[in-house]
């Protein structure tokens, strides 16, 4: 905080809680961070705020896989099992932690696959690909 009061830092630092999903979203090419911001959101509904927030942080990963591998991506409502799912699956046998760089369990992988799984099948049954989603983002479909 003394850094910021003495002009050093734009702004003040950040004061614990989880990381915003925009911010933790960061990585991932627009505009796909709205859409997957809007799924938490509504995730919140039914989830308790860790759980949000460790998908938050699984579906980054997918996010940022989709940037790596597709960045002409535009929205989840083009996303493909050959293109974009079956890739990411792949790269969990070689995925590492964040934290250590040591290689991910079996358990983590697992976590990873049920948070994009529920993921996809929820903007399935809600429309989620369009509408519920990027009502979020205050972005509204043709």
């Amino acid at each position: 905080m003394v850094l910021f009061h003495l002009g050093v830092l734009d702004s003040p630092p950040r004061t614990g809680g989880p990381i915003p999903y925009e911010e933790r979203l960061a990585e991932v090419s627009a505009p796909l961070p709205a859409e997957l911001v809007g799924y938490l959101e509504r995730k919140r509904a039914t989830c308790d705020r860790k759980t949000v927030s460790a998908m938050a942080t699984r579906l980054k990963r997918f996010g940022v896989l989709l940037t790596d591998t597709d960045p002409t991506l535009t929205s989840v409502r083009n996303l493909d099992r050959r293109r974009h799912v079956e890739p990411f699956l792949a790269s969990l046998v070689d995925a590492v932690s964040d934290k250590d760089g040591a290689p991910i369990s079996i358990g983590d992988r697992n976590r990873r696959v049920v948070d994009v799984a529920t993921f996809l099948r929820d903007i399935t049954e809600w429309g989620c690909s369009y509408d519920l989603c990027q009502a979020a983002s205050g972005v509204r479909g043709s």
